[in-house]
């Protein structure tokens, strides 16, 4: 073997090395219960995209690569190209998003005694607002007392970690918000498998205006709730719902 080859296998594995050690050095930062907590909340989008359960970044990479992913996702699936337009989404969610939808969609269908007809006939509602009152219609007596507050302040923690990702938020004022995400859903439900139920159903609601995707989206969904609840994925099963956020 010569002397050269010995050199480069050598150069080889010290940087190869390197790269491991700063990798574990990311990745395997301890964080406390509440930040674990906070991060729990996105289980079932981070399991769907195959992310990380314990670290802010939800990528389980650090390269211009993931970047380039996360700004693509976020600019074709929430018109996000830059701080300003995160920002103004996260307020717009707060305020907004589909839970009130929801509940204004649950309200006709309480006042017409669940009468498709009646409804039809009395309010003019676009393609995608019928097929998600078809949703809660078809499925009333376990919707009808359900809150999707869940899937819209979860889908916020989850921008709030992708906007860190790509830089639009700095670590602090990332951890700031999902906290204060995170003590906002907290009072709304009393356990980890009510809020992945409500989650759930947000996730379905929001497919059900989309014929096309609706069934893959409720198939994959079910599927991940039920592995977080059982454990066999993510951190529910390791962290206590009631814990003090304070």
């Amino acid at each position: 073997m010569s002397k050269n080859y010995k050199t480069s296998m050598v150069a080889f594995f010290i940087i190869a090395l390197y790269f491991i050690c700063n990798a574990r050095t990311v990745y395997s930062a301890e964080l406390t219960e509440k930040q674990l907590w906070a991060i729990a909340l996105t289980g079932i989008i981070t399991e769907i995209n195959s992310g990380s359960h314990t670290t802010l970044r939800m990528s389980l990479g650090d390269s211009d690569f993931h970047k380039r992913k996360i700004l693509e996702l976020l600019n074709r699936d929430w018109d996000i190209s830059d701080r300003n337009d995160l920002l103004g989404t996260l307020k717009l969610m707060e305020e907004n998003g589909h839970a009130p939808e929801f509940d204004l969609i649950k309200k006709i269908i309480r006042e017409n005694d669940n009468n498709l007809d009646k409804i039809k006939e009395k309010h003019k509602l676009n393609s995608i607002e019928y097929k998600r009152l078809l949703f809660i219609s078809q499925h009333w007596e376990s919707l009808k007392f359900v809150s999707i507050k869940s899937w819209d302040l979860g889908r916020n923690i989850s921008l709030c970690r992708w906007g860190y990702e790509v830089g639009f938020l700095s670590e602090t004022e990332a951890w700031n918000r999902m906290m204060n995400y995170a003590k906002m859903i907290q009072p709304l439900y009393r356990s980890w498998e009510e809020y992945g139920y409500t989650y759930t159903i947000g996730r379905m609601y929001w497919a059900s205006g989309d014929s096309s995707r609706s069934a893959t989206v409720n198939e994959r969904t079910g599927a991940v709730f039920s592995s977080l609840i059982k454990g066999e994925v993510g951190q529910w099963h390791n962290l206590k719902w009631n814990i003090n956020l304070k």
